[in-house]
């Protein structure tokens, strides 16, 4: 509502501020969002692992065997 009332320039300094406030309230919410799932993906991975670790170490052992000498 603000935000349609600044397109007009009729807001007071009142209203200028509460729209400023509101404004940095939203952007530490967005960013205290995007920090929790960013942590609860790297938390994840951890639990559950990656998706290609099985067919990696298969490899690697395939690998290892191969190059390795008796």
């Amino acid at each position: 509502m603000l935000d349609k009332l600044a397109e007009f320039g009729c807001l007071s300094s009142d209203e200028l501020n509460l729209k400023h406030g509101l404004h940095e309230k939203l952007t530490c919410l967005l960013n205290e969002q995007e920090i929790k799932w960013y942590q609860w993906g790297k938390v994840k991975t951890l639990l559950e692992g990656d998706r290609n670790t099985k067919h990696i170490q298969i490899v690697a052992n395939q690998t290892h065997r191969k190059t390795q000498k008796f």
